[in-house]
Parts: C-alpha cells; structure tokens; sequence
C-alpha cells in the first residue's frame, strides 16, 4: 500500500512583518512547491523563505499590489523548519506544498557521488557530433 501524501499550506504570512515558521513533524517530510509574495504597502517590500536555516528564494516587489507566484522545489525534513520572513507591514506570503509520511532513510546533503560519471558533452565547434 502507497503511503499517503498530503497537498499542505505551510505558511499563509501577513499582514504583520515579521517571522513565520513552520516544523515538520517527526515522521514526514515536506516538499515546497509553491512560493507566492503579495504587496499592498506603499513601498517596497521584501520576502525570503528558508529551508534548514538555508534561503532558497527572495522575492522584493514594488509598493501597491504587486504579486510574484513561483514553482519552487525545496525539501524539509522531519523536525526542519519552513520559515518565511516579510520585511514590511500589508505584505503577504503563501507557501504550499506536500507533505509525505517518511519511508525510507534520509540521505545527508553532503553523501559524495559514487556513481559513473557521464563524458563531457562534445563541443560542437571542435568535433562532429555523431
């Protein structure tokens, strides 16, 4: 049986500035898929969402009703923190994704590659390509 998944709002962040987070439960994993930032203040205004304490997207618009949607694919693990920070008052965020019951072992950021590499990819000018 296919464990189950779940289409999950994360963050809806507004109208204060500030810092909003996040925590996945133990036992799941989240996958970002959606980023939105939403301007209504007079002036310009910023936002950035971090994963792991790690930024992955900024967004800063124009006063007045300016909005900037984003695919994004970013994964939180179990106990990881999703965190959206708005630098300015009548500023929203919208963070969306899934949330997945954890199956399998984690691998770590830093696991080297022992896989066989490709060759490099022919530089047409320098060789026909067969």
């Amino acid at each position: 049986m296919t464990p189950p998944s779940y289409s999950v709002r994360f963050i809806n962040a507004g109208p204060a500035a500030g810092t909003y987070t996040y925590t996945v439960p133990s036992g799941y994993r989240a996958v970002v898929l959606f980023v939105g930032h939403t301007n209504f203040a007079a002036a310009t205004a910023g936002m950035q969402c971090k994963v792991a304490t790690k930024p992955f997207f900024y967004s800063e618009l124009p006063g007045t009703t300016y909005n900037r949607f984003s695919a994004v694919r970013a994964t939180a693990y179990a106990g990881e923190q999703i965190e959206v920070y708005l630098d300015h008052q009548n500023t929203y965020s919208h963070v969306s994704g899934f949330l997945f019951v954890e199956t399998g072992q984690q691998l770590e950021d830093d696991v080297a590659f022992t896989g066989e590499r490709l060759p490099p990819w022919p530089d047409p000018g320098k060789e026909e390509l067969a």
